[in-house]
């Protein structure tokens, strides 16, 4: 997929110096950009290296300018970035279902639109929000609660009653509600302090 770099200044809000015409057909690194992608400028190191640069074009902050290829000004270069990454590769949309070799204990309870994967286990009076996602292998422990917009990895853990609020992701291989080092001593022995409840929000 090829587009111009004036379509990528509408996506990001940006003020091109060059050629808006000239066509964009990736992104890369400021060390790998060939004349056929788009990359960033944000650190003083690669700022000095503009006129060098083999990109097809730059994203710098507002203020920058020099005897380069093509810039694309904006107010966040990282961000106007991320944004351009997101466009030449989408995330590929998730279908609304429930595989057929999940297993999902007694008293579950779900929002909309919610994608449980393969080989998902998921126990006892757990509570799904709308839009989450819990890919294959994954394993929801019992009385666990996940808010909306929820992102669980593959082969991912959430132990029995985390409780994990809006908008959270949790990576491949994770283990969310195992046991901190907690013990009290009575002056003779240690006695286990149990992990009862781990909350972990980003709602906003």
């Amino acid at each position: 997929m090829k587009t111009t770099l004036s379509e990528i200044a509408q996506l990001v809000d940006g003020n091109i110096i060059g050629d808006a015409g000239t066509r964009i057909g990736g992104v890369a690194s400021f060390e790998t950009a060939s004349a056929d992608d788009i990359t960033v400028a944000e650190s003083a190191k690669f700022l000095k290296q503009l006129p060098a640069s083999n990109a097809a074009a730059v994203i710098v902050a507002r203020h920058v300018t020099a005897d380069s290829p093509n810039l694309l000004q904006v107010d966040h270069p990282m961000v106007a970035f991320a944004k351009v990454i997101t466009y030449f590769h989408p995330t590929p949309p998730v279908t609304a279902q429930v595989h057929p070799s999940a297993v999902i204990g007694e008293d579950f309870q779900c929002g909309q639109d919610v994608s449980i994967g393969a080989c998902v286990v998921i126990g006892d009076r757990v509570t799904v929000g709308s839009r989450t996602q819990i890919h294959a292998g994954a394993v929801i422990g019992d009385d666990v609660e996940l808010g909306d917009d929820v992102t669980i990895h593959s082969n991912a853990t959430v132990l029995e009653r985390c409780l994990i609020g809006n908008r959270v992701m949790i990576h491949s291989g994770s283990v969310i509600g195992s046991d901190g080092f907690g013990f009290a001593p009575d002056g003779a022995v240690y006695h286990k302090v149990p992990q009862t409840t781990l909350f972990i929000s980003l709602t906003m």
